[in-house]
């Protein structure tokens, strides 16, 4: 069996007692390099697409993400879409979207910002210290 926590020292002691899980692997949170490859990965198709704003922040975005794991930035760029297409429809006058206007929907940083203080509330013990690697 193998489990995964992002928060190890919550693990049930029952769970680590002998004959139940034997290895324990700690893994280190990604370094800015790491989410700057993690960010490219979840951003790549919105990029190819122009569905990012020219003007958008991506440099501070990841600063902004120390403390978060892959999942948790993939969770931000989610939440971010997801901000961009409301922000979108609400500025419309009817609820019905088509192609053509979901094509000029473009995520901004109010976007990523937005986005990035709601993952740091659903993140326990989020680090807010700047990161110096």
């Amino acid at each position: 069996m193998i489990g995964t926590t992002s928060l190890r020292e919550s693990i049930d002691p029952a769970l680590t007692r002998p004959g139940r899980l034997k290895v324990s692997i700690k893994f280190q949170l990604p370094n800015r390099d790491d989410r700057t490859k993690i960010f490219d990965i979840y951003t790549k198709l919105m990029l190819q697409h122009h569905l990012v704003e020219q003007n958008i922040d991506i440099e501070r975005i990841i600063c902004d993400t120390h403390g978060l794991t892959g999942a948790h930035i993939e969770q931000l760029v989610r939440i971010a879409i997801n901000n961009a297409l409301r922000r979108g429809v609400m500025a419309r006058e009817t609820l019905d979207v088509d192609e053509t206007s979901a094509e000029q929907i473009r995520i901004n940083n109010s976007d990523f910002t937005n986005a990035l203080r709601k993952a740091r509330s659903m993140v326990h013990g989020f680090c807010k210290e700047k990161e110096h690697d």
